[in-house]
């Protein structure tokens, strides 16, 4: 069925102009970078990604700004630091005016569409306040994290009532698996020795495979109605440029996949790393991620299979998008940096020195175990390539050498002999939580251009000058041309002022 679509797509795809730019934006929710064999040949095997990256370039050091879902994800959309967008964790609404990538890419004709999951909390205070109907165009568009909502399934729809009624399961009644939730009885179940459902949310029955056939589960689901946009977008529009974000909930929980998956691997390939069944710290099986970058383009060629090992977060996907569209660049907005420089081999050094991630464990067990205030629950990782260091609030740092250590067992942060290292992390830290990251409405090259003072004094509003004298002092002396009283709006005034008149004005 899916490959039937994918061929019809394929020749629709003959029709698309060259000069048309698309990104096909794919996700993964939970996929660790080294559960793919193009980044460690030892672990599972995933050929068709492997060719993907034999396309283009493989980033071997990329991370995420939070090892939690909702807040990673933010941080990928708006292109900026947890603490910059604020949305730090799981159903933290992304306040309204947080621009994304469909804000920043629909001025320039490109469309940003959804298909799957992500994890976004709508702020429904902020647009209340604000007059803007939730559904308006607007409105859907704050909602759903600036894409137009193809269609959103976050993947997550158990009979608790928690996001029912997913289209999913309308599709999969539609292909004969009859049940209330087919989600939940199908995709997340297995079948006991008595054909009794077993529940997939149960760990110890991750060994058996869903009920689910494969061709009708989540994976492929997503997959299908990301070809169904790619059709109707060549069918309709086939010259407007679109971003399609194809997010997949997968591998997350529930841990239980279809044959002939569930029988490739062994409960050796099982998570578990750390003695922990989740993402709630920065060692790398939590913050590192695969990322892979295919550019069809000819100026792409001269790295087709290559591996790059600069620091790279996840915050670099925005402005890189918005250099492939040739958008003005706004680094007052976004704190990442376009990695089009590296797909064609132009870069000439890594533009950062470390890597940040965060985590607000407010909502967490941790909080209450430990009798903190809320606003004092953050974890921040700073990462040189070498030492990982977590600044801990009112407690000693962690620090790992992962060169020495690479499976992080090893805490070193109460260490005398790592003080120095612990003490240079530490400032890199501050020196990055001390750069201003909230004034995004002006431009820094607008601030540095523009000479405030003289701005004020063409408006006529003079600060501080003794009398006329020096004020026409001030004029000839230090403002020059900059300030000529020849500007009609504030002639009269000036003139007045200087007791001069407009013949007194130079050109």
């Amino acid at each position: 069925m899916w490959r039937a679509a994918f061929n019809a797509n394929c020749e629709r795809k003959k029709r698309l102009t060259m000069s048309t730019k698309n990104i096909l934006f794919i996700m993964c929710d939970q996929l660790r970078w080294d559960y793919l064999s193009c980044y460690n040949k030892e672990g599972l095997q995933t050929p068709h990604i492997d060719a993907l990256a034999s396309r283009g370039v493989r980033y071997d050091r990329a991370y995420v700004q939070s090892p939690v879902c909702g807040a990673s994800r933010m941080s990928a959309y708006t292109g900026r630091y947890v603490h910059a967008h604020g949305a730090s964790w799981n159903f933290v609404p992304l306040k309204a005016g947080e621009m994304t990538i469909g804000d920043h890419l629909r001025p320039l004709g490109v469309r940003s569409v959804l298909i799957g999951k992500t994890h976004m909390k709508a702020d429904a205070p902020g647009m209340a306040r604000l007059g803007i109907d939730p559904t308006s165009r607007i409105g859907v568009r704050i909602s759903e994290c600036g894409f137009d909502p193809y269609e959103r399934d976050d993947g997550i729809h158990p009979y608790s009532g928690h996001e029912p009624n997913p289209r999913y399961n309308d599709f999969a009644r539609e292909q004969g698996l009859e049940a209330e939730n087919p989600w939940e009885e199908y995709a997340n179940a297995a079948s006991g020795n008595n054909n009794e459902l077993l529940s997939g949310w149960f760990l110890k029955y991750a060994d058996r495979p869903a009920r689910v056939p494969d061709p009708l589960s989540e994976t492929p689901y997503i997959t299908g109605r990301a070809m169904d946009f790619i059709d109707e977008a060549i069918e309709t529009n086939p010259n407007q440029p679109w971003v399609a974000h194809v997010s997949y909930i997968k591998p997350h929980w529930p841990y239980i996949v279809p044959e002939p998956y569930a029988s490739l691997y062994g409960p050796d390939d099982y998570l578990g790393d750390h003695w922990l069944g989740e993402k709630e710290l920065f060692h790398e099986e939590s913050v590192r991620v695969p990322l892979i970058i295919y550019d069809p383009s000819p100026k792409a060629d001269g790295t087709r299979g290559s591996v790059n090992n600069d620091l790279v977060e996840a915050i670099d996907l925005a402005p890189n998008f918005l250099d492939l569209y040739a958008g003005a660049a706004v680094p007052h907005i976004l704190d990442g940096h376009s990695l089009m420089d590296t797909l064609a081999g132009t870069r000439k050094a890594d533009p950062r020195r470390y890597v940040i991630s965060e985590y607000d464990y407010s909502f967490v067990e941790p909080r209450i175990a430990l009798d903190m205030p809320a606003r004092e629950c953050w974890l921040r990782m700073v990462f040189d390539g070498r030492y990982k260091y977590i600044h801990a609030e009112r407690f000693r740092p962690m620090l790992y050498d992962l060169e020495e250590d690479p499976n992080e067992l090893n805490d070193l942060g109460a260490d005398p002999a790592y003080h120095d290292v612990c003490e240079r992390l530490h400032e890199a830290l501050f020196e990055w939580a001390r750069k201003p990251r909230q004034r995004s409405t002006i431009s820094d090259g607008i601030i540095e251009s523009t000479n405030v003072q003289d701005k004020i004094i063409e408006t006529g509003i003079l600060i501080g000058f003794w009398d006329e004298v020096e004020l026409e002092q001030a004029i000839t002396n230090e403002l020059g041309p900059r300030m000529s009283n020849a500007n009609p709006l504030v002639a009269t005034t000036l003139n007045t002022l200087l007791r001069r008149t407009p013949k007194d004005d130079k050109p």
